[in-house]
C-alpha cells in the first residue's frame, strides 16, 4: 500500500447546503495519492450523514464524530488523526480547485518546504474574484521574509491557503490549536512561520473561499475587538524579541493594527443594540490599552482618511455622531449592494 502523502482536514458544523460542494472537490482530485479527515463536530443538521455517506462509498474517506467543541479544536482532533507528511485545511463551506493536490505535488518535486502558500478565490452568489496577489515574488522565501509581510496582507493569515508539514503541527499542536474565538488564524500562521525554515510560494489561485454571509459586515462585538487587539500586539512582541522585524516595520505593523481596529469600530456600530449599549461600548473600546499603546502620531498617519476621521471623533469623545455617521455609512453601502444585485439579475 502507497504511503499517503497529503491529509486534507475538515471541520464540519452544520453545513450540509455547501458540505457536497465540498467533498467533491476532494473525491475529484486528479492526485490521488490523499486522505480526507472529517471532523463532524457535533452537527445537528444533515451533515454527519453526508459525511459518512463520502466514507462508505471511498476509503479514502475517515469521519470522526464528536461533540461540539469549536473549529479550533476540531482542526487539533484532525491533526492527531492524520497521517500524511502534509496536511491541508479545508473549511466545510468551501472547496477546492480540483488540481490542488497534483500542483503542490509538482512544487515538492523541485523544492523542498516546511510550508507552501497558495491563493484563493473568493465566491459570491453570482460571481468569482481573484484575491491579490500574495506580495512574494520569488517561489521560495526564508520565514523572515514571510513574517515581514505578515500584516500587508490578509492571504497570509488564513491557514486554509497553506500545506502545513504534519510533524511541525504537532510540534505546536498544544500551543496553538487552542479554544480561543477570534484572531486564530493569524496566531497558527505566525507559530508555523516562526518555526519554519524553507517556505514554498505557489502564486495560483487553487481554494475557493466562500461568502456567504447576509450582511455586509462581519459581526462584532467589545470582547472579539479586545482579543484580536491582544493576538495581534502578542505578535508584534514576539516579532521585535526574535529581532524579526525592525523598529520601522514595528511601525507599519502598528499602523495595520490601529487601521484594522478602527474597521471594527465601523462593524461594532452595525451591530443591533440600543443606543446606549453603542456608547458604552465605543468609550470602553478606545479605552483598551493596546489602543493607547498604538495610538501615535506616527501611526495615525499611516491609518486610511476615512479611519483617521473615526479616530479623530473616538479620540474628541464624539460618540454619538461617530455612531450616526457610521450609521448612515451601513445605510448607503446596503442600497448599493441592492442595486448591485438587481443589476447581476436584471
Amino acid at each position: 500500500m502507497e504511503k499517503i502523502k497529503y491529509s486534507v482536514l475538515i471541520p464540519v458544523y452544520n453545513v450540509e447546503k455547501y458540505l457536497p460542494e465540498c467533498l467533491d472537490s476532494i473525491l475529484n482530485q486528479t492526485y490521488p495519492r490523499f486522505e480526507a479527515i472529517i471532523i463532524d463536530d457535533g452537527s445537528t443538521d444533515g451533515s454527519g450523514y453526508i459525511c459518512d455517506r463520502y466514507a462508505e462509498y471511498d476509503s479514502r474517506f475517515k469521519v470522526y464524530h464528536q461533540t461540539n467543541e469549536g473549529i479550533m479544536m476540531a482542526r487539533r482532533t484532525g491533526i492527531l488523526k492524520a497521517s500524511g507528511e502534509y496536511c491541508f485545511f479545508l473549511d466545510a463551506d468551501d472547496y477546492y480547485d480540483i488540481f490542488l493536490l497534483e500542483k503542490i505535488d509538482d512544487f515538492l518535486q523541485k523544492s523542498k518546504c516546511d510550508m507552501i502558500f497558495f491563493n484563493m478565490k473568493l465566491v459570491y452568489t453570482n460571481k468569482e474574484k481573484k484575491y491579490p496577489r500574495i506580495g512574494i515574488h520569488t517561489n521560495m522565501c526564508t520565514n523572515r521574509e514571510a513574517l515581514e509581510k505578515l500584516f500587508e496582507n490578509n492571504t497570509l493569515f488564513s491557514v486554509v491557503t497553506k500545506a502545513v508539514k504534519r510533524e511541525l503541527l504537532l510540534d505546536l499542536a498544544d500551543k496553538i490549536f487552542i479554544p480561543i474565538n477570534h484572531c486564530e488564524d493569524l496566531l497558527q500562521t505566525f507559530s508555523l512561520l516562526l518555526n519554519s525554515n524553507n517556505i514554498g510560494i505557489l502564486e495560483e489561485h487553487l481554494y475557493y473561499y466562500r461568502i456567504r454571509k447576509r450582511s455586509l459586515v462581519h459581526t462584532t462585538s467589545v470582547s472579539k475587538i479586545k482579543e484580536v487587539l491582544e493576538t495581534e500586539s502578542y505578535i508584534i512582541d514576539r516579532m521585535q524579541t526574535e529581532n524579526i522585524i525592525t523598529n520601522k516595520e514595528i511601525e507599519n505593523h502598528e499602523g495595520f493594527v490601529l487601521n484594522n481596529f478602527l474597521e471594527n469600530v465601523f462593524k461594532l456600530n452595525c451591530e443591533h443594540m440600543r443606543w446606549k449599549e453603542h456608547i458604552e461600548s465605543l468609550k470602553e473600546v478606545f479605552l483598551i490599552e493596546n489602543i493607547k499603546k498604538i495610538n501615535t502620531k506616527k501611526n495615525r498617519k499611516k491609518v486610511k482618511k476615512y479611519n483617521f476621521i473615526r479616530l479623530w471623533l473616538l479620540m474628541k469623545g464624539y460618540y454619538r455622531l461617530l455612531f450616526i455617521i457610521d450609521r448612515i455609512l451601513y445605510v448607503i453601502k446596503c442600497i448599493l449592494q441592492i442595486c448591485k444585485n438587481e443589476q447581476a439579475y436584471a
